[in-house]
């Protein structure tokens, strides 16, 4: 049900359910509704294909956690775990495992790896689902992660966790609340995973990666046309907006 519903407040499905609705309407003859519908769909089309309302909806979530820095008692706090949450893998196996894993996985490997190797002694956590022929998400994880260089002995992983609410409980059964825990993942995930977290009976420390919204002192002066990178945008931050309130009203 939750995949379901949210398949249909994607900004692309919603603009196509308007124009279905705007058919049914014609074929009822009712023409004045039509045509309001048309210029409502119209209005919707350019709001998600512009990058001003995608990037404000990012921007509230990206600026809620700023960049991960160190402090003593972060890395006095021993054990230190990275938590790395999983962000999709393919199921190719022509290709090699850092290749499988997806974009947003890549990313937030290389952040969990960055912030291994500036504690000695700490454990990347890899987590994810999915078992298929090449493997689950964790373990094509670990393996892109040892491809990098890390030792397998500072890798540990969490399989069958299917989505993050999973894999804050699975963290918790698995290592409780001992030493520190760093929470790695997309900006623009970070603060509904760090309620979850926290809900599981965790205390994080956010690390935030993969922003997507990032100044450019050489931003070109077209930015103000629609395109589909800002759809992609819109797409992710109302997933985000979605979960945090599913959580609101009890689910997961």
């Amino acid at each position: 049900m939750r995949d379901f519903l949210a398949i249909l407040i994607m900004p692309l499905t919603i603009f196509w359910e308007l124009i279905i609705l705007e058919v049914v309407l014609l074929l009822l003859k009712r023409k004045k509704t039509t045509k309001w519908l048309f210029f409502i769909s119209f209005f919707w089309l350019l709001t998600i294909s512009t990058r001003f309302v995608p990037d404000i909806l990012v921007n509230t979530l990206e600026k809620q956690y700023p960049p991960l820095s160190l402090t003593n008692n972060i890395i006095e706090s021993a054990p230190v775990y990275i938590m790395v949450l999983g962000g999709g893998f393919s199921n190719d196996n022509r290709l090699f495992p850092i290749d499988q894993i997806s974009p947003y996985s890549l990313c937030r490997l290389a952040e969990g790896i960055h912030i291994h190797r500036l504690i000695p002694g700490s454990k990347i956590v890899l987590s994810g689902d999915g078992i298929r022929v090449s493997g689950n998400q964790a373990d094509l994880m670990a393996q892109a992660a040892i491809s990098l260089g890390v030792d397998p002995s500072f890798i540990e992983k969490l399989t069958r966790a299917h989505n993050t609410n999973d894999e804050a409980k699975r963290f918790y059964s698995t290592f409780g609340t001992k030493g520190s825990l760093i929470l790695v993942t997309d900006a623009i995930h970070i603060p509904r995973a760090m309620k979850l977290f926290r809900k599981a009976g965790l205390f994080p420390v956010a690390a935030p990666t993969n922003h997507l919204n990032k100044k450019d002192s050489k931003e070109s002066r077209f930015t103000w046309i629609p395109s589909a990178i800002n759809i992609h945008k819109m797409e992710l931050a109302m997933h985000e907006y979605a979960g945090i309130a599913w959580g609101w009203v009890g689910g997961k």
